[in-house]
């Protein structure tokens, strides 16, 4: 498959090409010496670049008349797009060109620390009257954004360095038109005991309430428990499917996440924010006792000395544990789930064609980040191309699955959904842009931000930015049924940003990472992914949450205070 990239190049190649008088190559811009640059470095991950590139052409053209430096007018956004994040280029960010960084895992506290960041307060603070609104960026963010992004400095006020970016939430995302076509929801009543009698048929067509526990909504006829998630797995293998989806080459980063999207669900927003504050009572501690997990009698009282507790928690194990019984069972996911050879885009690619190759299974869910989807835009295309209409990405339907709860009593407690926004995404300026061209520069970032480029952002991801806004019937109308999902789950949800303010988290922010939450030590052997404890190393869902224990409280001495 060929990618196809739109403006975007490495300044070392256009400047070079551009300084010996050399044509410069198909799809490179070029830099136009008649107008001044905003140089935009763009994380090149699953959300692409289509979208700066829009925003590109709308701010170009509203700023043409613009002179910034004498003897040019006119703005030219040059767009710099790569997988590389700020914390890996932060020693070179000072020198190099960029102005601008969309980027994501970003360390914000070390960057600030560095020198990195720029002084933004003003663009997050000022109405943005001059966009038709009546609000600040500040005013579309949460509070807990406000509370990390914000920095109280010697002259008693806040000052921010940077901006959330984009929504990173991992799950699970099921193929709407296959559980429609074969039935793959619980029946509100079921007919008997036997499996196929819990889900709907042609005469008993009224599906469950679903994990909302109201009927007549979208995730009606969905699993509410894991019994549920694993009973719905075995009467997709019956019906010759096969059930769960995941890449191999990265399963390791991928499961890890699954787990703790799945233990945030459990543990709800209160909880899970104290991985990252340290502060408050917690309490869903457990340990586990003759193989059996049993519950703290009393909440633990947490703060920076003991932030290890928090590895006990229940939601961490019972996450373990749903990927145990997947793994458990090799009827209920795809036989390459730990190849290395096996990618993200192989696994997305078969989870389009499956069923309409002539050779793979029909595939119920995958499992992937919101990404997944605006990252295989190409596919779509090519079935687009070589099959007709009905296989366009807005045609088919695919949804991101609400997650179900460990037991049956969690799930009637618990009917709203808790996300967790796992990639650090950061939009900042950086330190020492030009003074004659900085207030450009933040216009331009203020400009990213308006509802109307955060509209659009949604529109072509058929994803959410990171910020609070609303979308019009008409607007959603032009998203995917995917998107559309997506919206409405983040609209009713709780969100949970690994954020904290204290001194500690800001010391050691890079530990706090989700691939870094679940590392085990067990008989001296240290291990820092679930799906390897489980396949390689053999251990239990009891063996490895145990051993997270073991290794936090040995490990956190030796974090910076």
């Amino acid at each position: 498959m060929n990618k196809k990239i739109l403006l975007i190049a490495t300044g070392a190649i256009t400047l070079t090409l551009t300084g010996c008088g050399n044509e410069v190559p198909d799809g490179v811009e070029q830099i136009d010496p008649t107008r001044t640059q905003i140089y935009v470095n763009n994380y090149e991950g699953g959300y692409g670049s289509e979208w700066l590139a829009k925003v590109k052409e709308r701010f170009e053209e509203a700023h043409k008349e613009d002179v910034i430096e004498e003897g040019k007018k006119g703005i030219q956004v040059y767009i710099d797009s790569k997988k590389r994040t700020a914390d890996s280029q932060a020693a070179n960010i000072l020198d190099n060109r960029d102005d601008v960084y969309f980027t994501e895992q970003s360390s914000y506290y070390s960057l600030k620390s560095q020198g990195i960041l720029g002084d933004i307060t003003d663009v997050v603070t000022d109405t943005l009257s001059n966009y038709g609104e009546t609000s600040s960026i500040l005013d579309k963010m949460s509070s807990e954004q406000i509370s990390y992004y914000g920095m109280s400095e010697s002259d008693g006020k806040t000052h921010y360095y940077g901006l959330p970016h984009y929504s990173g939430f991992f799950g699970i995302t099921y193929n709407v038109d296959l559980f429609d076509e074969k039935g793959f929801y619980f029946a509100a009543t079921p007919t008997g005991s036997r499996l196929d009698d819990k889900f709907v048929t042609k005469t008993n067509i009224k599906k469950s309430a679903g994990p909302d526990g109201k009927s007549g909504t979208s995730d009606d006829g969905l699993p509410t428990t894991y019994d549920e998630f694993f009973e719905l797995c075995e009467y997709i293998d019956k019906k010759g499917c096969t059930p769960f989806l995941s890449n191999g080459k990265n399963s390791k980063d991928y499961l890890n996440n699954l787990v703790n999207a799945l233990a945030t669900n459990y543990e709800g927003k209160e909880e899970m924010t104290k991985v990252f504050s340290m502060d408050g009572q917690v309490n869903t501690l457990a340990t586990i006792v003759n193989g059996e997990l049993v519950m703290d009698e009393n909440p633990t009282t947490l703060t920076t000395e003991n932030g290890y507790e928090t590895s006990r928690m229940a939601g961490k194990y019972y996450g373990i544990k749903f990927l145990s019984r997947i793994m458990g069972n090799d009827s209920y996911h795809n036989d390459k789930i730990t190849n290395t050879g096996y990618s993200h885009t192989n696994a997305q690619t078969d989870f389009l064609y499956a069923g309409y190759d002539g050779t793979t299974k029909p595939i119920a869910m995958l499992s992937d980040g919101i990404w997944w989807e605006n990252e295989a835009k190409e596919i779509f295309q090519e079935m687009v191309d070589s099959k007709g209409d009905n296989f366009s990405l807005m045609k088919r339907k695919f949804a991101f699955m609400p997650l179900p709860q460990p037991t049956e009593e969690k799930a009637k407690a618990t009917t709203k959904t808790t996300l967790f926004d796992h990639l650090f995404s950061l939009c900042f300026m950086k330190a020492n842009v030009p003074e004659y061209k900085k207030s450009i520069v933040k216009e331009f970032i203020k400009f990213c931000n308006t509802d109307v480029s955060l509209v659009e952002y949604t529109i072509t991801t058929n994803t959410p930015k990171a910020l609070s806004y609303s979308m019009s019937e008409e607007q959603l109308s032009q998203m995917s049924y995917f998107g559309r999902s997506l919206y409405e789950i983040k609209a009713v949800s709780d969100i949970v940003y690994p954020y904290g303010s204290s001194s500690f988290f800001a010391n050691n922010q890079s530990r706090f990472h989700t691939t870094d939450q679940y590392f085990t030590k067990v008989n001296g052997t240290t291990n820092q992914y679930v799906i390897k404890g489980i396949t390689d190393l053999g251990y239990s869902a009891e063996t490895y949450f145990s051993g997270m224990y073991t290794y936090f409280k040995d490990e956190w001495k030796l974090f910076t205070k």
